[in-house]
């Protein structure tokens, strides 16, 4: 027999439908906007929050992965974990303008990216007989990298030359 707290904890976890698991980091988002609005200077903490959460989360995850064992646990942002340096990311992407040749350094940081992620997954994955996890993980630095070029790319594509219809 099942209690109104298990549901909920089910619910909450995403665990009757694992398909929806982004629910429960698109609630965190939501949760932090407030919070966020409250801070005058967006440009400079974010700069920072963003630089610090690629480095807590994504490179030190992998770092540990390599390793065997955690490195550097302690030092996880907590302001910005999860999914929230996404949401940093598109914001600062959408708010403020990015130098041509950033954008072009940020493309090619999301081609290292997205070849790291296939060829170290697949050159990993072969040589364990397994699917490797070093690669994998949407907080981990090759997701990180692809993402934001594309969110760039994006922003930055002139929608004005869409075929009629489309628009």
């Amino acid at each position: 027999r099942a209690s109104v707290w298990r549901i909920a904890g089910a619910l909450l976890n995403c665990t009757p439908m694992y398909i929806y698991w982004f629910f429960v980091q698109l609630f965190a988002c939501y949760l932090v906007i407030p919070v966020i609005g409250l801070i005058p200077d967006k440009r400079k903490w974010f700069g920072y929050v963003i630089l610090y959460s690629i480095a807590s989360t994504s490179f030190f995850d992998f770092a540990s992965r390599i390793l065997g064992h955690p490195f550097l646990p302690l030092l996880r942002n907590p302001i910005a974990d999860g999914a929230v340096p996404f949401l940093l990311i598109g914001y600062w992407i959408g708010h403020y303008e990015i130098p041509r040749k950033c954008r072009f350094v940020l493309y090619g940081m999301g081609v290292v990216g997205f070849l790291s992620h296939l060829i170290g997954t697949y050159a990993l994955s072969v040589s364990a007989e397994a699917v490797s996890p070093v690669f994998k993980g949407y907080m981990n630095w090759p997701s990180v990298f692809y993402s934001s070029a594309v969110f760039c790319a994006f922003r930055y594509q002139d929608w004005s030359r869409l075929p009629a219809g489309l628009d």
